[in-house]
């Protein structure tokens, strides 16, 4: 059974709110650390998953027609105030412990609600790693919060590379920081940075 952490996921989703807050000028069309997203395409993604999560973490039933939310538009409006909305909700909803017991229906299919948290943390995170990195920010997460989702990404590598929602593992040296292990595991390199 995957392991449960509802107590990374507010600060996980604090952190990501802090670093996208007020983003100023900022080109849509940008490259990002998310292979095949640009900035535009990364936001719209983003708002979409992260409204699902929300909704899956408050015990409310997703779209049946579109589950994952599609966010289509929203990067072009205010979309930092979106995501920090969705956020806000991933984080009551996931924060609390009965949030991961039992199972939830996704597009026709019951799947069990610790993983589905999991992959709410890993999705905030990851994501929100990539919008920052975009827009020339850093994510700091507090060390229990980064452990935790190194141990979620851990458990969720091989089914995520072979659904194609992670790509291939990314080297990092010895010692590396637990957000960075995250990250490589996940198929992202912890030192991109936007080109300038």
């Amino acid at each position: 059974m995957s392991s449960s952490h509802p107590e990374a996921v507010g600060p996980a989703c604090d952190a990501v709110s802090a670093a996208l807050s007020d983003p100023l000028s900022h080109d849509l069309g940008a490259p990002t650390p998310c292979s095949g997203f640009d900035l535009r395409g990364l936001v719209e993604h983003f708002v979409g998953t992260s409204g699902a999560m929300a909704r899956l973490g408050l015990g409310r039933p997703l779209d049946p027609d579109d589950p994952w939310g599609g966010g289509t538009g929203a990067a072009d409006g205010d979309w930092s105030v979106l995501l920090r909305e969705n956020l806000a909700d991933v984080g009551r909803g996931w924060g609390r412990a009965t949030a991961w017991s039992g199972e939830a229906e996704v597009g026709g299919s019951a799947m069990p609600r610790p993983m589905l948290g999991q992959m709410a943390l890993i999705e905030v995170v990851a994501h929100g790693w990539d919008v920052a990195r975009a827009l020339g920010r850093t994510l700091e997460l507090p060390t229990p919060v980064a452990e935790a989702v190194e141990e979620a990404v851990r458990s969720t590598a091989a089914l995520g590379r072979q659904m194609g929602a992670y790509g291939p593992e990314v080297p990092v040296p010895g010692g590396a920081p637990a957000l960075d292990r995250a990250l490589a595991q996940a198929g992202r390199n912890p030192e991109w940075s936007a080109p300038r």
